[in-house]
Parts: structure tokens; sequence; C-alpha cells
């Protein structure tokens, strides 16, 4: 192989994707779908701790029982600002692009 010279982020590939929820570098969105919203709209707090799929959404539904790990947006390091890439895109439009992302 040959050595870049200039440093480079490489993304990984998106095989997978619906299963790796919560998203962000710092699992700050619960689901694809929250990510597509403008950061101001998505969810300020929520709880991990469960593995049932949300299809609709594209993540995974916070536990029935309430238990697992509060996840406040607003605490330093937690935000879930930023990254607005489709946050216009018509309901339709994101709608098409989850279910695509679903059969990665």
């Amino acid at each position: 192989l040959e050595t870049l010279q200039t440093a480079q982020y490489r993304a990984r590939p998106l095989n997978g994707v619906w299963a790796t929820g919560p998203f962000l570098h710092n699992g700050s969105v619960p689901t694809l779908m929250d990510l597509l919203l403008p950061a101001a709209e998505r969810p300020a707090a929520f709880i991990v701790g469960n593995s049932d799929f949300d299809p609709v959404n594209v993540g995974f539904m916070a536990p029935a029982d309430g238990t697992g790990f509060s996840m406040d947006t607003q605490m330093p390091g937690n935000a879930n600002t930023g990254h607005e890439y489709g946050v216009t895109l018509s309901e339709a439009d994101k709608l098409a692009l989850l279910e695509y992302l679903k059969s990665l």
C-alpha cells in the first residue's frame, strides 16, 4: 500500500448503520430519524439501555420500565448539535433515506 502524504479522515462503511445507535460520535442522538431533524428539535434527553429495535425511526426503543442510562445532551460533552445534513429533505425523502439505510 502507498503511504498518503496528508492526513485524511476515512468514514467507515454504512453497512449495518441501522444497528449502531445511538448516533453521532458521543451517542447523543437516539435514532436516525432524530438525526434528520434540526439540532434544536432533537431530543434533549433520552434513556439508553434497550436492545429492542425501532424499525420506524431506526434506532433502539427506550426501555419500557424506564431503567437504563439517561443521556442528557445539555451536559458538557453530550451536545447533539451540528451535523444538520438532510434536515431540509421532505418527509417522503427522509423516509426513503431511512428505508435505504435499513437495507445496508
